[in-house]
């Protein structure tokens, strides 16, 4: 009897075991490797394949000539995707479109998105991957032309004056000191001494050095030796302020409303550079698309087309088009996706996105699809 009762219990012992092994912790069950938050984010994978609103906005997305989408953002979502086991089907979307679609169900992520106060009303907007700036597209300029116009720039006519006032000062000194004993190079009479001393400052000042004329006194060479020596540093800021203001590649854009002045300037409506301009009081002149922008540019239709910066030179080197393209430093804004409104989907995609946008592989992709993308 005794050993009956220990056998029984003996199984009964060996049976709790295999059930405990079965229901015990979950983390023993999982494939080698599939432990932490990614594997943990397969296990919240939608069994059906998300809906991911996409509009062309190259450089961040753009349709392929094999119809693939391609660009930054898309190989952002593409990584981030793999990384958390989403099935997922692009629905080609308009621009002013995207948000209008995570809003009311349509899609279930949309991207590139362009954060703003209004798209934040609507939808959750994830890590911003990119922050960039507005530009200016024109046509290139006629250097040799600029170059003579900005001669009559005020800015020009101010060195010239400053610098004759200067000329004027250090003349009239030595012809004081000189016009007694060396009235043969600096006359006597103050109108003509005066443009002799004029002179000498001049052609002293530019190292030129004509030798027709030079201070004999004491009290005239020392001045004349000081003045060469200031000489050096007047002539090297003359130099660069007059090369500042005769290149036309000088002009600022940082004021981007100044820079556009009483120009014939388009944009896109809804978008940020068509907003700055009409708050500007610069009156845009409405454009569908941003190629169409850049052909009216081309054409010479309007002076100047602002868009999104790599938006402008990514599409204006694609075409093959002849513009120039500034980097302006108005209107900052950032580059996102947008999830439906308190969906548990946007925290888990924005965990992917900045542990993907926070490694040296993600400035691979920013180098190759904008350039310039590590000074924005």
């Amino acid at each position: 009897m005794l050993r009956t009762m220990s056998a029984c219990l003996l199984l009964f012992w060996i049976g709790l075991s295999a059930a405990s092994a079965q229901t015990g912790d979950p983390r023993r069950s999982q494939p080698a490797g599939e432990e932490g938050p990614a594997f943990e984010a397969r296990l919240d994978a939608p069994s059906a394949p998300l809906r991911v609103g996409i509009a062309e906005r190259p450089p961040f997305s753009l349709r392929g000539e094999d119809g693939t989408w391609q660009g930054l953002a898309v190989n952002l979502w593409r990584t981030a995707a793999e990384d958390l086991g989403f099935d997922y089907e692009f629905v080609e979307l308009s621009e002013d479109g995207l948000i209008d679609a995570v809003a009311d169900g349509r899609a279930d992520v949309a991207l590139p998105v362009y954060a703003t106060s209004e798209a934040a009303e609507r939808a959750d907007l994830v890590f911003p991957f990119y922050t960039a700036t507005l530009g200016v597209a024109e046509q290139p300029s006629n250097s040799f032309v600029d170059t003579v116009m900005n001669l009559f720039s005020w800015q020009f006519l101010r060195i010239i004056l400053y610098l004759s006032v200067l000329l004027l000062i250090v003349g009239a000194i030595v012809w004081l000191l000189e016009r007694r004993r060396n009235d043969d190079q600096f006359d006597r009479s103050w109108l003509k001494g005066l443009g002799d001393g004029f002179w000498w400052a001049g052609v002293t000042l530019t190292t030129i050095g004509y030798g027709d004329k030079a201070p004999r006194t004491t009290s005239g060479r020392a001045v004349a030796m000081l003045w060469m020596l200031i000489g050096l540093s007047v002539s090297a800021a003359l130099t660069a302020a007059v090369v500042s203001a005769t290149d036309i590649r000088s002009r600022s854009t940082d004021d981007l409303a100044a820079y556009v002045g009483k120009k014939t300037v388009g944009a896109v409506p809804g978008t940020g550079a068509f907003d700055y301009l009409d708050l500007s009081g610069k009156a845009p002149r409405r454009f569908d698309t941003l190629g169409a922008g850049l052909e009216a540019v081309a054409d010479g239709e309007i002076d100047m087309f602002v868009h999104a910066a790599p938006a402008l030179r990514f599409t204006a080197q694609g075409r093959g088009m002849n513009l120039d393209v500034s980097t302006t430093r108005a209107e900052p804004f950032f580059v996102t996706m947008a999830v439906r409104d308190d969906d548990a989907l946007a925290e888990t995609l924005e965990r992917a996105v900045v542990t993907r946008a926070t490694t040296s592989a993600w400035w691979s992709h920013v180098d190759r699809w904008i350039p310039e993308g590590r000074q924005r």
